[in-house]
């Protein structure tokens, strides 16, 4: 069986929902955002190790909030100053070969599901890569005016809104390395806009539209929301 590897992503210093901490250690119902991703992949169970990066000023703090939580293959490292640089410093401190599949998760989305841990897992051995994705359902438009008027109208039924978690085998990761370096403007955003760049396809889940980024202080009533449903 293939192994395969999770790397939570928590490396934001950003306060902007309020308080002296990054938005991974904000408690919503009594927890820390970052255990809530956490605690789903080890629910899950087929993880061999869970790597989390975070920034260096927040290790210590870190460690113990999740450290009842890792096991021995888990870890906690420091991250870099974007999001790429962090992505490769986790995929850098792993011990992987091309049979083996990482996963890439954003800690600010705390709801995932098993089943599409295990449906990402089927698409990435499919196509090399695989998101979890939301359809568009309402009417997009394209402006170049910085939204003072539409230009045209995008076709929703071919428009994806990418989530997290991602996934990536271990034979496209090596061909994304060498890749080599990327100028700091020109980072990927996410592993599909990565994996474009070697002309390859992102396979894509369809996920649950609770799947939610929480970046503003009213995603966290919509998070309770959820909770309580």
């Amino acid at each position: 069986m293939r192994n395969i590897h999770a790397i939570i992503l928590a490396g934001g210093t950003g306060t902007r929902l309020g308080g002296d901490k990054p938005k991974q250690f904000l408690e919503i119902a009594g927890k820390p955002l970052i255990l809530y991703s956490l605690e789903r992949f080890k629910n899950w169970g087929l993880c061999k190790s869970i790597t989390i990066v975070c920034h260096a000023d927040w290790i210590l703090f870190m460690e113990k909030t999740v450290g009842g939580h890792l096991e021995g293959n888990d870890q906690i490292i420091e991250g870099g100053k974007t999001r790429h640089e962090s992505t490769l410093k986790a995929l850098r401190s792993l011990i992987w070969d091309q049979e083996d599949i990482l996963m890439i998760h954003d800690a600010a989305r705390p709801f995932f599901l098993s089943l599409e841990l295990d449906e990402l897992i089927g698409s990435a051995r499919i196509y090399g890569a695989s998101t979890l994705a939301l359809q568009a359902t309402e009417t997009v438009v394209l402006s170049k005016s910085q939204g003072s008027y539409t230009e045209s109208s995008i076709p929703r039924d071919e428009l994806f809104f990418v989530k997290t978690p991602q996934a990536v085998t271990g034979s496209i990761l090596h061909r994304l390395l060498a890749l080599g370096d990327i100028p700091n403007e020109q980072h990927p955003t996410d592993l599909c806009s990565w994996v474009e760049r070697l002309g390859e396809k992102t396979g894509i889940v369809l996920c649950d539209p609770r799947n939610i980024k929480v970046t503003r202080s009213e995603d966290t009533e919509v998070v309770l929301n959820y909770l309580n449903s």
